[in-house]
């Protein structure tokens, strides 16, 4: 899994579990220091999902997986060259393993945002699990497009 480092990323703290008439999508992130990233998920998503902290010492909490071993994205070519880089996301893993909502966090080079938000699109995960109930949750994934 060369290409694309999943590690779950440590997101932000927020507010307490909202009101039962909120009828937004409910996703988790993972409790823990607040760092810029967690600000950009929040800052991005906070107004279209409600965002729970999870506490894993409170719960039983697994972690996102990819169905299959990720292979290398294909390289991109601009203007007659090949485009090597990193591309930093952060995306919501639904509780039925699709990936979607991808926002760009960091990228090397611009021609490798849109391919970016592609590839991980098109790659199906086991979703996460709280508790052994499937979960929506947000987590970090960086892509490494290299050049042959």
């Amino acid at each position: 899994m060369r290409s694309l480092a999943a590690p779950l990323l440590a997101l932000f703290c927020c507010w307490p579990v909202a009101l039962p008439s909120d009828d937004k999508p409910v996703v988790y992130t993972l409790s823990g220091p607040r760092s810029k990233l967690d600000a950009l998920a929040e800052q991005h998503y906070g107004k279209l999902y409600r965002l729970v902290e999870l506490n894993q010492r409170v719960h039983n909490y697994v972690s996102p997986m990819p169905v299959r071993k990720h292979e290398h994205p294909e390289p991109v070519y601009a203007e007659s060259r090949c485009v090597g880089g990193k591309v930093l996301l952060l995306v919501i893993i639904t509780s039925d393993g699709a990936v979607i909502s991808p926002h760009t966090v960091s990228v090397t080079d611009s021609a490798l945002a849109i391919p970016a938000a592609e590839y991980v699109t098109t790659k199906p995960y086991k979703p996460a699990t709280l508790d052994g109930t499937a979960v929506a949750v947000v987590l970090g994934l960086l892509v490494d497009f290299t050049c042959p």
